[in-house]
């Protein structure tokens, strides 16, 4: 439950326009208060265009480190907007971009701190990346527009390709309240094929290395011609026989 200092900054702050009556610092905490200890809030921070970043970190299991960021334009400038971003890849990074004027959040889906393919995987970290991350996100940045702008966004909606499409068919499934639309582009959710495919284009190219090596050809060559169709036959079977460029 929000305490009296809290309402108090929100009142000077949120309601009143962008940093109007409090400092970053006091805004970070007034923030920190409408999470209910459920993320840090690490930084506030005035940016372009009379914005404002704010950073925080959720940590739902005990190896949890999601990463979240939010840009907020000043409150003449908001059209009432909420955007969910999604990422690419294995994620592991943050970089919230501005959507019009409206507000946006993005996280890093908690896989900053991985190796990927060199370490095992905690289970924990698996459902921040595939589900958790995206939906708990949405929650607090729900929270902090509330907060800031002293009323809902009037409507919400996330954008996401590959694997933020992954992430917008999630929503839809596991929690539609989140968003009123979802744009899902080309969405990468079946990850046992894509592990395959990754691996099939690595060993790919490291035979295509040795060869080249080989024939004493300083670098690697990883341009696939014609006369490389026998490699893919003999990698992947049958199923590539009609491979030609």
């Amino acid at each position: 439950m929000m305490t009296g200092i809290g309402l108090v900054l929100l009142a000077a702050v949120g309601l009143n326009g962008a940093l109007a009556g409090g400092s970053p610092d006091a805004l970070r905490k007034a923030f920190a208060e409408v999470l209910s200890g459920e993320a840090l809030v690490t930084r506030v921070e005035p940016t372009a265009g009379n914005a404002l970043r704010v950073s925080f970190t959720q940590c739902p299991s005990p190896v949890s480190f999601i990463r979240c960021e939010m840009r907020l334009p000043a409150p003449a400038d908001w059209d009432g907007r909420l955007w969910g971003l999604g990422n690419g890849g294995w994620a592991g990074h943050v970089g919230c971009s501005a959507v019009g004027s409206s507000a946006t959040v993005q996280s890093d889906l908690g896989t900053s701190r991985l190796s990927i393919g060199t370490n095992p995987v905690d289970p924990e970290i698996l459902k921040d990346f595939g589900w958790r991350a995206t939906h708990l996100m949405t929650v607090a940045a729900r929270r902090i527009v509330r907060a800031y702008y002293g009323k809902d966004a009037h409507h919400a909606y996330f954008y996401g390709e590959s694997t933020g499409g992954g992430q917008g068919l999630c929503e839809v499934q596991r929690y539609p309240e989140d968003y009123d639309g979802v744009i899902a582009g080309v969405p990468a959710f079946d990850r046992s094929t894509r592990a395959t495919t990754i691996w099939q284009r690595n060993e790919l190219q490291k035979r295509l290395y040795r060869r080249a090596k080989a024939s004493g050809v300083d670098k690697p060559v990883m341009t696939l011609h014609s006369e490389d169709g026998e490699l893919w036959r003999e990698m992947f079977g049958a199923g590539m026989a009609g491979f030609v460029d």
